[in-house]
Formats: structure tokens, sequence, C-alpha cells
């Protein structure tokens, strides 16, 4: 995992928010899905999802990408429940 300072790329634009915040709610998830839910562009989503996936907050098996349990994935999800709603 590429720790704490991987975090301000994580949260570099406002799309990088939706997308995170919409793929750590969810079990499972698709680069078409989060697009169309996020509107956000599927190259920038696909890419950002990578960088998810290279710092251990998601897996990908196939087409399908889910989050990944783990202490730094959970504080993610309460800093975005605490800033984002």
């Amino acid at each position: 995992m590429g720790g704490l300072g991987m975090i301000p790329e994580l949260f570099k634009s406002e799309d990088r928010l939706r997308i995170l915040r919409y793929v750590a709610e969810r079990e499972n998830v698709t680069v078409q899905t989060v697009a169309k839910a996020t509107r956000v562009s599927k190259p920038v989503v696909s890419r950002y999802m990578h960088l998810l996936i290279k710092n251990g907050l998601c897996k990908r098996t196939g087409r399908i990408l889910s989050w990944v349990p783990s202490p730094v994935g959970s504080a993610m999800n309460r800093f975005l429940n605490v800033v984002l709603h």
C-alpha cells in the first residue's frame, strides 16, 4: 500500500472525491457504473481506479472493482462521511 503519502493524490479533485465516495459506499462496481453515476468520463474513472488499486484501497476481479477493507480505507470512509455529508 502507498501509505499516507498517497492521500493528497486521492483527494486532488472534485471528480476524484465523487468517485472515491461512490466506490467506498458500494460492494462492487465497474468503471462504467462509476462513470455513469458520477458523471465523470470513463478514462478518468479508469485511471483513478488504477490509483486506488495501486494503493491497496480497491481490488480488481475481471471488470469488477471492490473496496478493500483496511484501516486506511475505514479512515477514508469516516473522513468522506464527515466532509461530504
